[in-house]
């Protein structure tokens, strides 16, 4: 009697283990199916979709003025209206001069230059720093007829600092491809003291241009471009009125009364 409740015992801890299994099993299953749709619908190589709206962060800024708050406001709130937004650090393999010569057949439809941008003195364009550091040899043999045809410039943002591919209106109207309709946000200094960068843009196929008419400070173009993004894409709001918004809940740059503008 004794080992036949032993036996009942016995197959009964193995039932229990053997349900364990099969329930931890079908656990594993879900934990597994969750984890590969995440993985999919994350995934950075997602098949091309011709009706995917997507947007691009170039962050030359982020090797000196880093700001991920920036970064995740944006994406989320374009997101909102189901762009894909693409992000483009400073100092890595793709801020470069042959990035920017692709840039108009990548299909977006917004785009934001978080860079820095100088007047050049001499012939007073503005220029847009690439994180593609200054090379004498490159300057005279891969982009020699760059140089000849004065698309590219020597930039820096200090006397003593490093030197920088910079890229100029020249460079953007022999661009490879052509824009389609895209907004243009150009967050750097000076981007709209002239209006040579602008129309460069527009002229390879861009909506419109947007950008500041004097030097800004990155604290102050973080907040204002946010803003300015709230009115424009969430809020469907014309350009002139969102730039009209914007300026009156961030004001002009606290340092130097540099004030947002667009072209045409």
């Amino acid at each position: 009697m004794k080992r036949q409740k032993g036996t009942r015992k016995s197959e009964k801890t193995r039932r229990q283990r053997r349900n364990r299994l099969i329930y931890g099993l079908i656990c594993l299953t879900i934990v597994a199916i969750l984890v590969s749709s995440y993985v999919l619908l994350h995934s950075t190589e997602t098949p091309f979709n011709p009706n995917e709206k997507k947007a691009l962060i170039i962050d030359g800024l982020s090797t000196t003025h880093e700001n991920k708050t920036f970064w995740w406001t944006v994406q989320a709130k374009l997101k909102h209206e189901n762009y894909t937004t693409h992000y483009c650090q400073g100092g890595g393999a793709s801020d470069t001069v042959n990035y920017y010569r692709d840039l108009p057949t990548k299909g977006y439809e917004i785009i934001i230059l978080r860079v820095h941008s100088a007047i050049n003195l001499e012939n007073g364009e503005l220029a847009i720093f690439t994180n593609e550091k200054w090379s004498d040899t490159k300057a005279s043999t891969t982009y020699l007829n760059d140089i000849i045809n004065d698309r590219l410039a020597r930039v820096r943002v200090e006397e003593n600092s490093t030197s920088y591919f910079g890229i100029t209106p020249n460079f953007v109207k022999a661009m490879n491809g052509r824009f389609e309709n895209t907004i243009i946000i150009m967050m750097g200094c000076d981007g709209m003291k002239t209006q040579s960068l602008a129309e460069a843009f527009i002229q390879k196929g861009a909506k419109v241009y947007i950008g500041w008419d004097g030097p800004v400070v990155p604290e102050y173009i973080d907040v204002a471009t946010i803003e300015l993004l709230e009115h424009l894409v969430l809020e469907k709001q014309t350009v002139s009125h969102a730039i009209e918004k914007t300026v009156e809940e961030v004001g002009r740059d606290p340092y130097y009364q540099s004030t947002l503008r667009y072209y045409p």
